[in-house]
């Protein structure tokens, strides 16, 4: 072989070889940040759908639904009054709650109110867990009413008047508070109801 020959096998091998190379590299390259690219994509896509989904549960849920999957709820209703405790029963057009602590009173042990009434609620979450059970609760604020007939109650009004007495009656939209002395009995429509503080 002569060195000629030499000359040309030295400049393939020195040239022709790590410019092959350079090429398998930049190739390589270039297809790791498409595939990244397209999974980049395609996880935008699917926070996308994702959020979608996520807005139009979120756009069927009342309010009164995520009580549902909280522990606690703090509740400010109408006549000024400020209700913390668990939620215990929810219905169609009422909530009942057991008071914690002294919210409002120390010898208060439950709280009906008009889901209407309420004016703030906090401690909700921003949407149910997926292990979260919906209410099925039916009871109405009557009907929870009346699981209490004869017992203690203070009235609160949304204007803020409090009657004090015996639950003695509910009807169809109001219920009947007798006071225990003077056995004067009050009526108090259901549509001026802020909450049935149950003693």
């Amino acid at each position: 072989m002569d060195s000629q020959s030499v000359n040309k096998q030295s400049f393939s091998s020195s040239e022709t070889m790590p410019w092959g190379a350079d090429e398998d590299s930049v190739a390589t390259q270039l297809l790791t940040e498409a595939a990244a690219l397209v999974q980049t994509e395609e996880a935008a896509d699917l926070l996308d759908e994702v959020g979608a989904l996520v807005a139009a549960e979120q756009s069927r849920l009342s309010w009164v639904e995520r009580l549902a999957d909280v522990p606690v709820v703090q509740l400010l209703v109408w006549g000024d009054l400020t209700l913390r405790g668990r939620v215990e029963l929810i219905g169609p057009d009422a909530i009942t709650l057991r008071l914690e602590g002294s919210s409002p009173r120390p010898d208060s042990r439950w709280a009906i109110l008009p889901s209407t009434a309420v004016l703030l609620a906090e401690g909700l979450p921003t949407r149910l867990a997926q292990e979260a059970v919906r209410p099925s609760v039916t009871w109405s604020l009557g009907q929870m009413l009346r699981h209490y007939l004869g017992w203690p109650v203070r009235v609160h009004c949304r204007d803020g008047s409090v009657t004090v007495g015996q639950l003695h009656q509910v009807g169809a939209d109001h219920c009947d508070v007798t006071a225990p002395r003077s056995q004067v009995t009050t009526t108090v429509p259901f549509v001026s109801l802020s909450a049935v503080l149950i003693c």
